[in-house]
């Protein structure tokens, strides 16, 4: 499994650069599994400023390639529908989740996390790479799918 970065190279051409993870196949089929894995790579819990991260997988529930979409401040961080699908469609996402920390340790998706989700989850149902989660994690997690918001 791969970090996966994206640039522009010299001639202004998308470059996708993956960076080994972990060799074993993630599959992460529940939202504590999510949870687990983000704190175990990237220790999302323990962040003293948001990170989003854009975790893409295939057919089979396979994770395929992690993201850092943002890096913001100690309690915001900006992302757009078109970032998050250009890197999902460039590696060939069939799905996808979105994760973020909030640094206070405060799980409860404010007013724009919930409007952030609903153009994400739009976005995806029309290009056909439905969003499978929408995590907020502290010491404990928010699943916007165990919530039954998406």
């Amino acid at each position: 499994m791969y970090i996966i970065d994206t640039y522009l190279d010299k001639d202004r051409l998308p470059v996708l650069e993956k960076k080994e993870l972990c060799r074993e196949t993630q599959t992460l089929n529940s939202p504590d599994m999510t949870f687990d894995f983000l704190n175990r790579y990237f220790r999302l819990k323990d962040r003293t400023e948001e990170y989003i991260y854009l975790l893409a997988f295939d057919k089979k529930c396979h994770l395929i390639g992690v993201f850092e979409l943002s890096h913001g401040t100690v309690d915001s961080s900006l992302i757009t529908p078109r970032e998050v699908f250009m890197k999902a469609l460039l590696c060939g996402a069939s799905g996808i989740i979105l994760a973020h920390n909030h640094p206070s340790g405060d799980v409860s998706p404010s007013k724009m996390d919930m409007q952030v989700m609903t153009k994400i989850k739009d976005a995806g149902e029309i290009l056909s790479v439905p969003l499978l989660d929408f995590i907020i994690c502290g010491e404990c997690y928010y699943s916007a799918q165990k919530e039954g918001c998406l």
